[in-house]
């Protein structure tokens, strides 16, 4: 195996002390950073393009946790010396910095971590922090922390990521035709890497230019992700539009939490289908009316008996839980399948769903659109 590279050389500008907070600059250009970036990990440490994105991920959301937290020099850099030591294989100060920075931020984001330690090697991990420990990734323009974050997920989602995502034009029609405003709650309870909350904040952006976009994220903008991997990508672009990285719940949406019932404006989903299996815990599907039998009655209606099914698909699960979540006089847009509005053996569900909303229209998708394609 290719000895890995040296990052830098023996004359190096490496500082020999840790930056101060004062010397960071917001970037102009944030996305060839993450490209050299993920270069240099794809070439020196072997890794699947999954694991290079909550990897960087992981160090990203640290960088700008030691930001916020900082009130003189930062700890989310690397000194010349150490970078010597790290070169000598000796014991450095770096690596326990960063792995105390690591600790600090799972204390602060439960949940959302799934490994105790970084997969990257001491020599890859000073390339990274090196590149990024004078830049200002608050203080960098949110457009410019969008695209670069925004190509970064395109480049990763290819492959077994694509069914965290949602393509674009799809995710831009569904937030124009509902078309949010400023003092609507929205959420995704099925939200993935966040795609209908970035289009529905930047919906917003462009037609209040004006407003106040991080107050309006952090009051306004929920979303929920089941799978911690995925919800990290979701929590970190709430971050670069101003968020907190608490909008951004890592639970799974089908267990019942009454207190976020009739609370949000706007519903904007892709929940995943059924055809991957279905739900089958019992204390989950007793909370839902779809989860049930239904029998027609003596005056051909509909009636929901008690009887509780062995399993439901998760989509049908959702309608029901998007409906709990949703005020009254509240709009929505989810993609579900053709099958839920057309097939026979789902005629309660329709009846269920005409019964509880006034259902403004169908837009048909070609199953094409959500093959995974070039970069998204």
């Amino acid at each position: 195996m290719k000895e890995q590279g040296l990052l830098f050389s023996e004359d190096s500008l490496l500082p020999e002390k840790l930056p101060q907070i004062q010397e960071l600059r917001p970037s102009n250009n944030l996305s060839a950073v993450f490209e050299e970036c993920h270069n240099y990990i794809y070439a020196n440490e072997g890794m699947l393009k999954d694991k290079i994105f909550h990897e960087m991920v992981k160090l990203i959301i640290i960088k700008l946790h030691d930001e916020k937290s900082a009130k003189q020099s930062v700890n989310f850099g690397v000194t010349a010396s150490e970078y010597k030591a790290i070169v000598a294989n000796k014991s450095d100060e770096f690596m326990s910095r960063l792995s105390q920075l690591f600790t600090s931020i799972k204390n602060h984001y439960r949940g959302f971590f799934t490994d105790d330690t970084f997969k990257l090697k001491p020599l890859t991990l000073a390339y990274i922090v090196g590149r990024l420990q004078y830049i200002n990734l608050t203080k960098t323009s949110g457009d410019i922390k969008g695209e670069a974050f925004q190509t970064f997920v395109n480049r990763h989602q290819r492959g077994d990521r694509g069914e965290f995502f949602t393509p674009h034009p799809i995710v831009r029609l569904a937030v124009e035709m509902i078309d949010p405003k400023p003092n609507e709650k929205i959420i995704d309870p099925a939200c993935g890497s966040g795609g209908f909350l970035i289009q529905a904040i930047n919906h917003v952006r462009q037609n209040n230019p004006e407003f106040d976009i991080a107050s309006f994220v952090q009051e306004s903008i929920t979303g929920i992700e089941f799978n911690p991997d995925v919800a990290l990508s979701g929590m970190i672009r709430l971050v670069f539009e101003g968020g907190t990285g608490s909008e951004i719940i890592c639970t799974n949406a089908l267990i019942e939490d009454e207190k976020l019932n009739n609370s949000f404006d706007v519903i904007l989903t892709n929940p995943p289908f059924g055809n991957k299996g279905k739900v089958e815990d019992q204390k989950i599907l007793q909370s839902y009316l779809l989860a049930r039998k239904w029998h027609k009655s003596a005056s051909n209606s509909w009636e929901v008996s008690p009887t509780v099914l062995a399993g439901q698909s998760p989509d049908i699960l959702f309608i029901e839980k998007s409906i709990k979540l949703l005020r009254a006089g509240g709009r929505m847009a989810i993609i579900l399948p053709d099958g839920l509005l057309q097939n026979i053996s789902n005629g309660p569900i329709r009846h269920w769903l005409r019964s509880q909303t006034k259902i403004l229209g169908v837009v048909s998708i070609p199953p094409e659109a959500f093959v995974p394609y070039g970069t998204g």
